[in-house]
């Protein structure tokens, strides 16, 4: 497994080499699974932040879906107007106040990814776009304390006009700060 920052490799499994700050931009097709899954769970006007949000695919696909609202969509180099310029790593409990949960596709490189997690996990629930082997991976296991659900979407194709789909599998990670270690997350398999 290749997971160095610099130069660091975009799966396992390939050659290509990551795109800066890992921006890829989050296609539909990754966003059904969260959205069916916010159908089942949710009632009433769910109020997001968006702090990794890069082109604002993400908040797109979510806002089209009723009743999702991004309150808060930030990025360290925002690539649309509305988007606010900033650095997650440094969100507060005052810039989410409003919000019910976090909801983003963050960069994977353990290098940018563990500082973010460091801060949202204890403050607000998030539900995260990460790869599938992250919950097997040694590092990431103090995390799967806040966790109470993971949703399978498969392979996800990041680059558009590709007529190949990635090649790594990747789930919604559901994250609680409120949760208690002793209730293992709850894993729901493709439909």
């Amino acid at each position: 497994m290749q997971w160095q920052i610099s130069g660091e490799l975009m799966g396992k499994r390939t050659n290509y080499e990551r795109k800066p700050r890992d921006f890829y931009s989050t296609p539909v097709e990754a966003v059904k699974p969260l959205l069916e899954s916010f159908s089942e769970d949710w009632e009433g006007p769910l109020l997001f932040c968006e702090p990794c949000a890069g082109n604002g695919a993400l908040v797109g696909h979510l806002e089209g879906s009723n009743p999702l609202v991004c309150i808060l969509a930030m990025d360290i180099e925002p690539q649309q107007d509305w988007i606010v310029k900033g650095d997650a790593s440094l969100l507060k409990e005052e810039h989410l106040q409003n919000c019910d949960m976090i909801i983003t596709n963050p960069p994977f490189s353990w290098g940018l990814l563990k500082p973010l997690l460091d801060r949202w996990l204890p403050l607000i629930p998030c539900a995260l776009l990460l790869p599938a082997d992250f919950m097997h991976n040694l590092r990431f296991q103090e995390y799967l304390k806040y966790c109470n659900k993971i949703i399978s979407i498969g392979r996800v194709k990041w680059i558009e006009g590709s007529k190949m789909s990635g090649m790594e599998n990747y789930c919604w990670y559901f994250f609680d700060p409120h949760k208690t270690e002793e209730v293992c997350p709850v894993f729901e398999g493709r439909k």
